[in-house]
């Protein structure tokens, strides 16, 4: 069955088997064992097909020397492992073969070049030498590399080192150490002392990497003006002769295919020629000269085929201008039918609940942090018009334009997909191409040739790179701009799951972005504490012996109102006086202030008085686990469970291999974890 076309079975773990047995097992669906690339097909939307290719990294000879063999072998084996056992954190496939496999491909190149042939050779003070070295290494080369990307953190397309990838690389070592007991039979696998010391990969990597958080920019407005003009004047005018003409051109094709015209494509060519670029007559001129009347014309189907491409491209951008979406989220958008009014199924229009506005609604689905490789189900709005208005938002004609533009493609190909690929041919392809699956990198080009093409920028801004995910940056910052309340909204919108990663990520370091996500952070504040008076939500901590110490105060503050939000509305005006503010993380949340933050006392030895949020290098388990500003509830304890089981797996290996000193530090972490645990349980009862 050809990997376009359906699913192989996916092989059980085959890590364990013996070296006769894996010269007949598969390592993925279309791999065996011993093959040199393991292939694997990403289901994300536009995401390419991947695999990993064990010798990339050593030359021809390196590649036949046995021990370059014997190390790679072992490499099967953890990747494998790293798919199967239970013995670490389990991923998705793509999290194994885009993450973890490049990682270990580095890995393996390291040893091979440090003499160290074996897994059970690796000591922790060579841990702390491949850290130097990779450091050092690509250090330049990340810089020079740090470019547009469409990842929110851009170093995993840099080859560079920055917290992310070090994190990777230390994470992959941490789990070959946990993978131990897996290895009895194979104990060239099974490291001896715990690679880090018992320290977390993240803090390793926050210590030497480099800080990448925010370095993609957002779409500058000098930018963002122009292209969204240029995109909509394609999408309301230009569409419809486009459209028009890719009609012609279809049934032109239909009949010749059905003569068996030896001159297809000349006869097709013809009956392009005579089509008027007019808008269909709404246009008191023609915006372009008739197809293949230039002197140096390649042709009316190429030149159909470049406005074909430019209609895309300008449809592309204004939709995820216009909504933010992901370029996984854009490519992965599927028709699957067609409504009563004719739309395609992926566009959705309800009424709103007081019945004077349309509300438009996409629907497709999100593969960032979804179990299910196919994504999980989700929408967006895509804009609002009043009852009976004649217009429709921007990003809607963006679907609308997609749809007609595709459709007698994807006819043609047997395809559900929003948007094909029509192969890499100047013209239009004859036949079904092998791939016709859009990829993210095709979409991002393509934008950024309409960019290009067709639209003036200031001289300054003439050489800007364009990226899907600066467009997504631009719409948060709009958003908030306009209300500084909506950070949960754009969360939501987003399919984020905390206030914290849309800060980070989107809002930068503007000042009066940061001023909007402290208002909002004073009304999280105050939606906690509600929801502890009145609504007898659990917390944990000291910060939530406090509020419940100040019961009657806060009963006062809010006398006066009588809803849920009215009471959260005047809370949030007393905080604010108080400069009391509400900070999320996946281990803790924060209500700070500045003479009590742990965060800050780690950086500078000291309080610091005139801090307004917390530092976020360091929000480690460690330090919000115990201060007086963290807050944790039943949304922490799966993170504080995991962190138990894994810092009493560290304790027990290493008491048993006598490495007392890191037990020990294991077993504070321990304490720790059990100590949040117990006071989440207690606060519940």
């Amino acid at each position: 069955m050809s990997i376009h076309r359906g699913h192989r079975q996916i092989p059980a773990g085959n890590y364990l088997k013996s070296s006769a047995e894996l010269l007949v097992s598969k390592a993925t669906a279309y791999s065996l064992w011993f093959d040199d690339w393991w292939d694997y097909r990403n289901l994300t939307g536009g995401a390419r097909s991947k695999g990993i290719n064990w010798f990339g990294y050593f030359t021809p000879d390196q590649k036949t020397d046995p021990v370059c063999k014997a190390i790679t072998d072992q490499g099967r084996r953890i990747l494998d492992a790293l798919r199967f056992s239970n013995r670490v954190r389990r991923r998705k496939d793509s999290g194994v073969f885009e993450v973890c496999g490049p990682a270990l491909r580095v890995i393996l190149h390291w040893m091979f070049m440090n003499d160290i042939r074996l897994f059970s050779e690796f000591t922790p003070d060579q841990v702390s030498w491949f850290v130097e070295d990779v450091v050092n290494e690509q250090k330049e080369e990340f810089v020079r590399n740090l470019s547009a990307s469409d990842n929110e953190d851009p170093v995993q397309e840099a080859q560079g080192i920055s917290t992310s990838v070090l994190n990777n690389y230390l994470t992959v070592l941490v789990d070959v150490y946990n993978l131990g007991s897996e290895f009895t039979d194979f104990p060239e696998l099974v490291m001896p002392m715990h690679p880090l010391r018992g320290a977390s990969p993240n803090e390793i990597a926050t210590e030497f990497g480099v800080v990448t958080n925010g370095w993609i920019p957002p779409v500058p407005d000098e930018v963002l003006h122009p292209l969204l003009e240029a995109a909509n004047r394609w999408m309301d005018t230009y569409s419809d002769d486009i459209l028009y003409a890719q009609d012609v051109y279809f049934a032109a094709l239909k009949g010749v295919e059905e003569t068996n015209r030896p001159d297809m494509q000349r006869s097709v060519a013809k009956s392009l020629t005579e089509i008027i670029f007019n808008g269909r007559g709404d246009l008191s001129k023609p915006w372009r000269s008739p197809l293949g009347q230039a002197a140096n014309s390649p042709g009316s189907i190429v030149e159909l085929r470049e406005l074909h491409g430019d209609l895309r491209n300008a449809s592309t951008s204004a939709l995820q201008a216009g909504t933010g979406i992901r370029v996984s989220e854009l490519a992965g958008i599927k028709v699957d039918g067609r409504d009563e009014n004719g739309w395609p199924s992926c566009l959705e229009v309800r009424q709103s609940t007081s019945g004077l506005y349309d509300l438009y609604f996409l629907k497709g689905r999100v593969f960032k942090g979804s179990s299910d490789p196919e994504g999980t189900p989700a929408e967006w709005l895509l804009g609002v018009k009043p009852l009976g208005a004649n217009s429709i938002p921007f990003t809607v004609k963006a679907i609308l334009v997609l749809d007609a533009l595709f459709r007698p493609w994807r006819e043609r190909f047997g395809s559900n997909a929003l948007i094909v690929s029509l192969g890499v041919s100047r013209a239009f392809p004859t036949s079904i191409p092998a791939n016709y699956e859009i990829r993210s990198d095709n979409i991002r080009h393509g934008q950024n040739r309409f960019l290009e093409k067709h639209v003036q920028l200031p001289e300054s801004y003439r050489a800007w790179r364009l990226s899907t995910h600066q467009l997504r940056k631009s719409f948060a910052q709009d958003i908030v701009r306009i209300d500084g309340t909506l950070i949960p909204a754009v969360r939501d919108h987003f399919k984020h799951t905390s206030d914290f990663v849309v800060e980070s990520a989107y809002l930068g370091t503007d000042p009066r972005l940061l001023g909007l996500v402290n208002d909002v952070a004073t009304r999280e504040a105050a939606r906690m504490i509600v929801g502890v008076l009145y609504e007898g939500q659990p917390l944990a901590g000291k910060m939530a012996e406090q509020i419940k110490s100040r019961k009657k105060h806060f009963t006062e503050v809010c006398a006066g109102a009588r809803t849920l939000e009215g009471r959260i509305n005047l809370l949030a005006i007393a905080l604010n006086l108080d400069e009391v503010r509400f900070f999320t993380s996946e281990h803790a949340d924060c209500f700070f202030r500045a003479h009590l933050a742990a965060c800050h006392r780690d950086f500078l030895g000291k309080f610091d008085p005139n801090a307004k949020r917390p530092l976020n290098a360091y929000r480690t388990p460690e330090n919000c686990g115990d201060c007086p500003n963290g807050v944790k509830s039943k949304i922490h304890l799966p993170y504080w469970n995991e962190r138990l089981r894994e810092y009493k797996e560290i304790e027990a290996a290493n008491r048993e291999a006598n490495e007392h000193r890191i037990a020990a530090f294991a077993a504070v972490r321990v304490r720790q974890a059990i100590r949040v645990i117990r006071q989440l349980e207690e606060a519940a009862a």
